[in-house]
């Protein structure tokens, strides 16, 4: 159950009945307003990439779904990072919940190339034409903080005669869909993304990752640059650090040693 596509079809199977319901929290929230799914009898909600769900602004959303659940609910919460408004969550709604640590310390892709380069804040558009220059035969997924960032780069790409799409948590499922499609069938070459989208897209052919802002921790890093590099394929992820970043970006540089190479752009020759 998603938004985006007509409600008609999901009323139907809905009427036909199921063991399991997959959706998103805005339509689940809409079905449960008209009355066509009924919680009553939950045995079990997950949820998925909840850290991710909170920090888009669906905290609000889960609220409101979980009351309708049963008390007696199993509940389980798959997270990368458990910020305060999980654990919050996890006070509140879960019952003697268990901890359950997956996986070891996260670890940087061996099959990816890695560069950064320091670049001044005024110089990052510049220095990003200069790179797509020479990313130009492969697709390129570009990674902003934030969603306004996000819309202002895009903007600035179609001014510069890119062709390039915005993927983040404040667009309509359909239009994420759109953008989606386009990049996962190579129509489109640029995609810029916050890392919401990061965990989520599987696509082999992405040849290039640009951090044009820093990631926040090592593990976002490492999420955003192992979207390429797949299946055995050769992959390049660059990451600008501009003066007000360097700071925060030596605990990534340190611990990802020797394997991330600084260079220097043509811009500053």
């Amino acid at each position: 159950l998603y938004g985006g596509e007509p409600i008609a079809k999901q009323l139907e199977a809905l009427r036909r009945g199921a063991h399991i319901v997959v959706g998103t929290p805005g339509r689940v929230l809409d079905h449960l307003g008209r009355g066509t799914l009924r919680l009553d009898w939950l045995q079990t909600v997950v949820l998925d990439e909840a850290d991710r769900m909170l920090d888009i602004g669906f905290e609000e959303d889960i609220n409101r779904i979980l009351q309708h659940t049963p008390p007696e609910r199993q509940t389980v919460l798959f997270a990368a990072t458990m910020p305060s408004p999980i654990r919050n969550l996890v006070k509140r709604y879960l019952s003697n919940p268990q901890w359950i640590l997956v996986g070891a310390e996260s670890e940087p892709v061996v099959e990816v190339e890695q560069t950064y380069y320091e670049v001044a804040s005024a110089d990052k558009l510049k220095g990003l034409h200069e790179l797509l220059k020479a990313y130009k035969d492969g697709q390129t997924l570009i990674f902003c903080r934030t969603r306004s960032r996000v819309d202002r780069l895009v903007g600035s790409l179609l001014r510069l005669g890119y062709e390039a799409l915005a993927i983040h948590g404040g667009m309509r499922q359909n239009q994420r869909n759109t953008a989606m499609n386009a990049f996962r069938n190579g129509r489109l070459k640029l995609l810029v993304a916050t890392d919401v989208a990061s965990r989520g897209i599987d696509i082999p052919e992405i040849s290039y990752i640009i951090n044009y802002d820093i990631p926040q921790t090592l593990e976002e890093y490492v999420h955003r640059i192992g979207r390429t590099g797949r299946m055995g394929r050769h992959g390049t992820a660059a990451t600008f650090v501009s003066e007000w970043e360097l700071d925060d970006f030596k605990p990534i540089r340190s611990r990802v040693g020797n394997k991330l190479q600084q260079r220097k752009l043509a811009i500053y020759a």
